[in-house]
């Protein structure tokens, strides 16, 4: 009701109508309809001397909401103008946004108002302390506080009593009190448009809170500065806000600056990519290129190519497909892509794409769309790859392979052509035989001449025996000059007409590229390629080829072509040869082995023959060795003479005697092959100790050559008991040490080691000989193989059957044996033996052992 400061009416934040609760009191009093009231039309119930300065008054309000006061008349519905003191106060939300406007109207009697301070205090305190969205305090000139409102007590949680014996210093958080107090200055001067600010207060428990804070300056009715009116604001979340919003702002200018970074790499690494890159639009208009897109396309001259349409650029070029049909418009890779395909590097995807210049290239395209969150498609990206060079490789290729094929094919009628015989025209016109080899030779040259299309090629073998150069085929040369390098090139040793260079390289199976001059009708010089024939890794021949031009160049497909070629013909020239060679030596097959039965039966024969009166002829030398001996200790006169005698004929015996059991071993030795031959060697297997075999067969040896020094290292601590026949395995220790002292200098030792090796025992003899090549120890222990060039101490080279009759005895002990060669560096053989599981040795038997070997040490025979 008007006229009730308790119920005050709300006004409309914009000040330009009563609110919804309001409207209704208003037009009962004034006599306004609702609608005449709206949109500033409350301003016609007032007097009209009143209407322009209470509009005046609102505006400046409105600038910057604070609490004013009206004097004006209000018409009555029935009573005529009334006097009326209006009080306008702005209400604000959590924000601070102003929310409307709290009117108090008190009527006021005809005679001029007197100013009653209490009564304007009480009204404010009475509208102003009943709002609980702002925190309200009063504040003393000298910075004491008045008077605080709940809602102020609830921020700094302190209670009403304790804020009243504060001051504006204990409120502020230090380093903000002098905004504070310039903003007290600023309305002590006179400022009238002092805005709100922002300060931190201290709450209770010490912590700073952030408050928005606006002042109003309260003068006494005289004019003079009273207090000063703050309203307090909570400000925390606005300023986590700002922080957060300048957290955001400065993660989006380093997130700005770094996509600006990576946009500029892009650029440098679109440039960079040496394929042709494009990015289009939904309906193909390219957006960007890179300049590998430019010079693929050889558009240096067509600039405006990229940006015409896609039905336009399309018309301006063509495409063959890898079946050779015509790519259709449709089927395009960019059309695709902008279509939803994504495309992978394939070989289906190679096109022949015919360019805006007339020129000609192999592409290959992959590519896929752009996409909006939304998944709509919003461009492409596409990349085209030069493939050029892949398919003039791949042709190259093609074109090797259908003449490999082709030669391959004739090769398989080869041999029919060569059935017939074939005479060779010599440079003396005399007719000379030809081999079936040197035929196919001839046609193999012609045929890779031909399929080549080169200016000549020819064909020379390199003779093992004799190491000279045979020309054995010719194709595509003059008859003159076929007679001219025949006599020329044919029978001279390589290096009379190649580098030493090009022959280590050939025989490295490398190509190579020389220049000759040897034409007749042409003395400059021409690049002829020679390649290598490599048979079991050794340089068989040579294939040369050469082209028409004199500086014709070979590309790397041409040289492994000819390598290959080089190859074939090699193998098919070694087929003829080993079949003639073949041929020949089947006719004489039978008879070589009837020749090996008859030998083998001579062996026997001769062995047992000869065996007999050899056996007799010893007992008669030992019997007459021992008469000797008894002479020799008869007491009778000059002596002297008698004992140098008896000792030039002891001497005599004694060497006698040594060739006697030399003869008797190679004897033996017939005996054993022919007994292995017949599979009738037979053996004696029972316990015995290695040991003992070892040493005794090293006795015997030292006994038979006194001058030179055997070594024997023996096992640390025990007999090494085997099950064998010990007569036989002395047999092999001592054909061991025979080739060892045969083939090794007089004043180096020879070594016999024993070991136990897991449940083996190793014997191993050792020497410091000439050594064995790889080829010579895979056949020294073939029967009556014997290493050339190697000569003996004491001469004779042995008949080639002891280390053969030793690796039959080994084999029936079911042992291991074989050697560890170096050229130059000797020799070591060796064999192993399973040890016996539960076999050991007598205890008398070991300590006479262990007497004389003690663990350890190495018995050595001076």
């Amino acid at each position: 009701m008007l006229g009730d400061p308790a119920s005050p009416l709300f006004w409309k934040s914009g000040g330009d109508r009563p609110d919804e609760r309001s409207l209704p009191i208003w037009c009962t009093y004034t006599g306004q309809s609702e609608e005449a009231a709206l949109d500033w039309g409350w301003l016609d119930a007032l007097h009209p001397a009143n209407r322009q300065t209470a509009q005046d008054t609102w505006k400046q309000a409105l600038l910057t909401p604070h609490p004013i006061m009206l004097h004006c008349q209000i018409r009555h519905s029935r009573q005529g103008y009334r006097s009326f003191r209006i009080l306008c106060a702005p209400v604000f939300d959590a924000k601070y946004q102003l929310q409307h406007w709290l009117t108090f109207f008190t009527e006021e009697p005809d005679a001029p108002p007197l100013i009653d301070e209490t009564w304007e205090i009480r009204l404010m305190l009475s509208m102003l302390f009943t709002q609980t969205t702002l925190g309200i305090f009063y504040l003393s000139l000298d910075g004491a506080l008045l008077r605080v409102n709940e809602r102020f007590c609830q921020l700094l949680d302190y209670s009403e009593a304790e804020l009243l014996k504060m001051t504006l210093w204990q409120l502020n958080l230090p380093e903000d009190l002098q905004a504070h107090l310039q903003a007290m200055r600023e309305r002590l001067t006179g400022a009238e448009n002092t805005q709100p600010f922002r300060v931190r207060y201290l709450r209770k428990d010490g912590t700073p809170t952030w408050v928005r804070v606006m002042q109003f300056l309260v003068h006494r009715p005289t004019g003079e500065p009273y207090y000063f009116f703050f309203t307090v604001e909570d400000a925390n979340a606005q300023v986590q806000a700002e922080t957060e919003r300048a957290e955001l702002t400065a993660r989006f200018q380093e997130a700005h600056s770094e996509a600006l970074g990576r946009t500029l790499q892009l650029e440098t690494v679109f440039e960079a990519i040496t394929d042709g890159l494009l990015v289009s639009d939904p309906v193909g208009n390219i957006i960007q290129s890179n300049t590998a897109m430019t010079r693929l396309l050889h558009l240096d001259n067509f600039p405006e190519f990229l940006h015409l349409s896609l039905s336009e650029r399309l018309s301006q070029l063509k495409a063959i497909d890898e079946s050779g049909q015509v790519v259709s418009h449709e089927q395009w890779p960019l059309a695709r892509v902008l279509r939803g395909e994504t495309l992978h590097e394939g070989r289906d995807e190679d096109f022949h794409l015919y360019l805006p210049d007339g020129a000609d290239i192999y592409v290959n395209h992959t590519g896929t769309c752009m996409r909006d969150q939304d998944g709509q498609i919003i461009g492409a990206v596409l990349v085209i790859h030069d493939v050029n060079e892949r398919h003039i490789l791949e042709n190259r290729i093609q074109q090797s392979f259908r003449i490999l094929l082709a030669l391959a094919e004739e090769l398989v009628d080869l041999p029919e052509r060569t059935k017939q015989p074939a005479v060779a025209q010599h440079s003396d016109s005399q007719h000379l035989p030809v081999h079936p080899f040197q035929t196919a030779s001839e046609y193999l040259a012609e045929l890779t001449c031909q399929m080549l299309e080169y200016r000549g090629v020819s064909i020379s073998l390199l003779d093992p025996g004799t190491e000279l150069m045979r020309l054995v085929a010719l194709a595509g040369f003059p008859a003159e000059e076929r007679a001219f390098y025949h006599d020329t090139f044919s029978s001279r040793a390589p290096g009379e007409y190649l580098k030493d260079t090009t022959l280590a390289r050939l025989r490295e199976n490398e190509p190579v590229i020389e220049e000759f001059n040897y034409r007749l009708d042409d003395p400059g010089s021409y690049k002829v390629l020679l390649a290598p024939m490599i048979i079991e890794g050794r340089l068989a021949g040579i294939l040369s080829v050469e082209k028409a031009e004199r500086n014709a160049s070979y590309t790397s497909e041409e040289l492994s072509l000819i390598k290959a070629i080089a190859k074939l013909i090699l193998l098919v020239i070694e087929r003829e040869r080993i079949q003639s060679e073949w041929i020949e030596a089947h006719s004489s097959e039978l008879a070589l082995r009837e020749a090996n039965r008859r030998f083998d039966e001579f062996l026997s024969i001769a062995s047992h023959e000869l065996r007999t009166p050899l056996a007799g002829i010893k007992g008669n030398l030992q019997l007459a060795l021992r008469r000797l001996v008894a002479l020799k200790s008869d007491q009778m006169a000059d002596l002297e003479t008698l004992f140098e005698k008896l000792n030039k004929v002891q001497e005599y015996l004694l060497q006698a005697e040594h060739r006697v059991n030399v003869q008797n071993r190679m004897i033996s030795d017939f005996l054993d092959v022919s007994r292995i031959q017949a599979n009738k060697l037979e053996l004696v297997l029972g316990p015995c100790d290695l040991l003992q075999v070892v040493s005794d067969a090293v006795k015997d040896q030292q006994y038979n050559v006194p001058e030179r020094v055997i070594t024997l290292k023996a096992p640390d601590n025990h007999a090494l008991m085997i099950i064998g026949d010990a007569d036989r395995l002395g047999q092999v220790v001592h054909n061991y040490l025979t080739n060892a002292l045969k083939y090794s200098p007089p004043d180096h030792p020879v070594v016999v080691h024993i070991a136990h090796k897991a449940n083996e025992a190793h014997v191993a003899v050792q020497d410091q000989g000439p050594g064995l090549t790889p080829e010579e120890q895979k056949r020294v222990w073939e029967r009556f193989y014997r290493v050339k060039g190697i000569p003996a101490q004491g001469g004779g080279q042995g008949l080639g059957l002891g280390l053969h009759i030793c690796r039959t005895i080994i084999e029936a002990h079911q042992g291991k044996f074989g050697l560890e060669s170096t050229p130059g560096k000797g020799s070591t053989f060796w064999f192993a033996l399973p040890l016996a599981p539960s076999a050991l040795p007598s205890s008398e038997h070991l300590s006479h052992i262990l007497s004389e070997h003690p663990p350890g040490s190495e018995a050595s025979f001076p």
